[in-house]
């Protein structure tokens, strides 16, 4: 049996950093979800082992400055002389010199010693605080700095990581648990509700109703989910005696269906099938779904506060469009040589029954490849297609996508494949940065209210990119699913590309292809 704290002499900070002025640092909308559910389950009255008023859990929702924080954590280490819970998620920025920075809203993350959370100088803080235990919980790049040094490779099994845990020397009663090591970004998965290592943090946290949940119980289920999901693995260490502290008692558990499912979005599970990067892919967009057998959340909704915005579009769709520059209805046997550039991997991008057929088969997987034209005879303003995706019956870490600009410095790209609950995933992902990585998907920006209604599989979606009063629009059947922030500039080249992991089944069909 563990030892619970004391909830009159514990408390709880809960900082979430999600919105930031610096074009270099996204906003980060599963931040705020994912704190909020945390929030829910430490301090539930039933289950939850701290006290849920003001005076001990403090959150921090989107912090401007520094001194927010640094006000915040002495409120709490003033609260607290039996344990000391400190929980960040946000952007992690190094500065010069290789040292971890924690974003706020003014970060600059060229310059980031002055304007963020110097993590130094909270780790010195937390380790002098009077309480007995101090809980120091980080999702965010390069995270594992938190530990002093590199911990257990990601190839080693869960039992080797733990049994390999850091032995740095860390002040007694202290316990660190990280989304990353030092040298790695940390990810989010498009469509889920929270980041991937906070997501996995509270489903350890709310997986055994009926039983304790002790804090080294936490990296085990951590460790395993990530890897699974082919995530950046997770670091911890503890001092001494500190990780038989209960975090979550016996009791119902009231969280709802969210916590309890993996979560298996489109690659990244859309978008690492969406081809760009998603968590694990170097190359274009992949969806991140979980490998295991219990089935995924539902596909987000749109939030009540960003009401999708409606554009008109010219309907029906026919490759016979004039001034079309590229144009091509998929209708003969085979690809046409004339058109298109032979792909590296031929059966990812079949021409069948009067489709371009994007698809993978369990055993043959698919090494991010693309379908690209032999050439585009002048600037276009206008993507038109239809995309229709049959049941599938194996999601996984693959998707497909379709890239417009892909070799210019801001590509832009709209990622498709396996959605949530069986469903199908359509997630825009404009550049608004001065240039975008394919291989990095945090380069990009993922709209709040993308997936505006549920795509069924079978279901035929018509499918619109326009540049149009200085901005990218995403359309699905006429309704905007997202848009850039900034003018993309001429309109010059594109390709489809695809990616899947080797125990993957599924199609993604296009036709009536129109670039104008």
């Amino acid at each position: 049996m563990g030892r619970r704290p004391d909830r009159e002499r514990s408390c709880l900070l809960l900082v979430g950093a999600g919105r930031f002025r610096s074009p270099l640092l996204p906003d980060i909308a599963a931040i705020d979800p994912g704190v909020e559910e945390l929030r829910k389950i430490l301090t539930n009255p039933r289950s939850g082992v701290f006290a849920g008023d003001r005076e001990h859990c403090i959150y921090v929702r989107n912090p401007h400055t520094q001194r927010e924080v640094f006000d915040s954590f002495f409120t709490a280490a003033a609260q607290a002389d039996d344990v000391l819970l400190v929980y960040y998620g946000g952007h992690g920025v190094l500065d010069r010199d290789g040292h971890l920075h924690l974003a706020v809203e003014e970060s600059d993350p060229q310059q980031p010693i002055g304007n963020s959370v110097e993590f130094e100088k909270l780790k010195h803080a937390m380790e002098t605080s009077p309480a007995r235990l101090r809980v120091l919980i980080l999702d965010c790049c390069y995270s594992g700095q938190a530990l002093g040094r590199q911990s257990s490779d990601a190839d080693d099994d869960v039992e080797t990581a733990v049994a390999q845990v850091i032995d740095d020397e860390i002040a007694e009663g202290m316990f660190v648990l990280t989304s990353s090591d030092r040298q790695t970004k940390s990810r989010f998965v498009p469509g889920e509700r929270t980041t991937a290592f906070t997501g996995a943090l509270l489903r350890a946290l709310a997986a055994r109703p009926d039983s304790e949940v002790l804090l080294r119980d936490l990296y085990p289920s951590v460790a395993a989910e990530l890897r699974r999901r082919r995530m950046p693995p997770p670091q911890t260490t503890a001092g001494n005696s500190s990780g038989s502290l209960v975090v979550r008692q016996p009791g119902d558990n009231d969280q709802g269906p969210e916590l309890v499912k993996p979560v298996v979005t489109r690659r990244r599970t859309v978008i690492a099938a969406l081809g760009v990067a998603a968590a694990v892919t170097a190359t274009g967009i992949g969806l991140a779904t979980s490998a295991g057998p219990t089935p995924p959340p539902p596909l987000p909704s749109v939030p009540a506060s960003s009401p999708t915005p409606v554009v008109e579009t010219a309907s029906p769709r026919s490759p016979a469009v004039a001034n079309a520059v590229f144009a091509d209805d998929f209708s003969g046997p085979a690809l046409d040589k004339n058109r298109w550039k032979p792909p590296s991997q031929p059966d990812a991008f079949r021409q069948e029954d009067g489709h371009l057929d994007i698809s993978t088969r369990p055993g043959e997987g698919i090494d991010y490849t693309k379908l690209e034209p032999i050439a585009v005879p002048g600037e276009f303003t206008d993507v038109r297609f239809r995309l229709t995706m049959p049941s599938y019956s194996q999601a996984g870490q693959g998707g497909a996508s379709f890239v417009v600009n892909p070799t210019s410095a801001r590509p832009h790209v709209l990622g498709f494949g396996p959605g949530a609950d069986g469903g199908v995933a359509v997630v825009p992902l404009p550049c608004d940065r001065a240039s975008c990585r394919l291989a990095v998907y945090e380069d990009f920006t993922y709209p709040d209210y993308a997936n505006p209604r549920p795509i069924k599989p079978g279901e035929t979606v018509d499918i619109e990119i326009v540049r149009k009063d200085g901005k990218l629009l995403y359309l699905a059947d006429s309704v905007q699913i997202g848009a850039s922030k900034e003018d993309p500039g001429s309109l010059t080249g594109f390709w489809f590309a695809a990616s899947a992991g080797a125990d993957e089944s599924w199609d993604v069909l296009i036709d009536d292809l129109v670039i104008q």
